[in-house]
């Protein structure tokens, strides 16, 4: 055997060996995220999706007759993340700013003692405005007004009780009254601006704010977990879709950055504690996400480069359940 052909042998084993190490580990590893899935359905009422995705979609398993990558369920939470994305694209157009004022755009803001509330204020929860009373439960109550607009101008005479910046209480105000902002801006509905700026670029065919009666930008999102995938996917492909730009990196930069500042915490939900916010998104070491409590949990790892989808429908929070899913995903990487 020449030396040439020895050399050629000898790298075809060494690939080999490698190729045969690797492979069990990951089969055995989806053997294990197999179990802790199933292990979890009951409280999604037997409904959910699993998906991780690094480049590609390397991991999915759809539980329950009724569920599958198509099937359309409320993302709760999620939507503020949604939103503070499309809030971005404004500022790329600089269309608008982030520490512009709200009065800026709704005057009425600068009436009620308001006029110093920014957008930034609103995408973090800081706004200092009077929460509602029942916690993260009114959160999901179905809205008593009309139209956003209606909804965004009540908001406006409620009491300031801190000055925007000073404590962190996460609600529903901030993300709705930029929603009407950009309404303003954009000269569309808050749903069609979505559609036209974050969704149909991101391919999320199946994804919409129009469902329900009422527009709601904080928690009225609905999707799929073949479109959610996507936007998770986006983000860490720097703002690309395939081969359209949705974001600038700089924006998705800006989003995962810390925007609470030493703001004190009022309201943190116990399923998101340990994280801080950025702009409609929790963040912690590298990872960024947003857990909510109707759509399951859209959850980002920068540093290692991957997205994990939990998506289905629970009123309860099944926080271990959560967890386990996230435990055994990481442990693959």
């Amino acid at each position: 055997m020449s030396s040439k052909s020895r050399s050629i042998c000898l790298s075809f084993i060494l690939w080999s060996v490698v190729m045969l190490n690797f492979q069990p580990s990951w089969s055995q590893n989806f053997s294990s995220l197999d179990a802790v899935v199933e292990q979890s359905k009951k409280p999604f009422g037997g409904k959910l999706a699993v998906l991780v995705w690094k480049d590609t979609i390397k991991y999915q398993k759809i539980v329950g007759e009724d569920m599958s990558l198509n099937t359309q369920l409320p993302i709760g939470c999620a939507s503020a993340w949604l939103t503070a994305a499309l809030a971005m694209t404004f500022v790329e157009q600089g269309k608008l700013d982030l520490d512009d004022p709200v009065s800026k755009y709704l005057p009425i803001y600068g009436t009620y003692a308001k006029s110093y509330l920014t957008i930034r204020h609103c995408l973090a929860n800081v706004t200092g405005i009077e929460p509602e009373k029942e916690g993260i439960q009114k959160l999901f109550q179905k809205n008593r007004f009309p139209n956003l607009e209606e909804e965004v101008n009540a908001i406006a005479k409620r009491e300031i009780k801190n000055n925007p910046g000073e404590v962190f209480y996460y609600n529903n105000y901030g993300s709705n009254i930029v929603g009407r902002v950009l309404e303003i801006v954009g000269k569309k509905g808050f749903d069609r601006l979505m559609m036209d700026r974050i969704l149909r670029p991101c391919g999320m065919r199946r994804s919409t704010f129009s469902l329900d009666v009422y527009v709601n930008p904080f928690s009225g999102g609905y999707s799929t977990p073949a479109d959610m995938i996507k936007f998770q996917a986006m983000l860490l492909n720097k703002g690309m879709a395939g081969t359209k730009k949705v974001l600038s990196e700089e924006s998705i930069k800006e989003m995962q950055k810390l925007q609470t500042g030493a703001a004190k915490n009022l309201f943190v939900p116990k399923h998101t504690e340990g994280y801080v916010y950025g702009l409609g998104n929790w963040i912690r070491n590298g990872i960024v996400t947003s857990p909510s409590l109707r759509g399951g949990w859209a959850y980002i790892d920068t540093t290692k480069g991957y997205a994990l989808l939990i998506f289905g429908e629970t009123k309860e929070d099944k926080k271990e359940y959560y967890d386990a899913i996230i435990n055994a995903v990481q442990s693959m990487f």
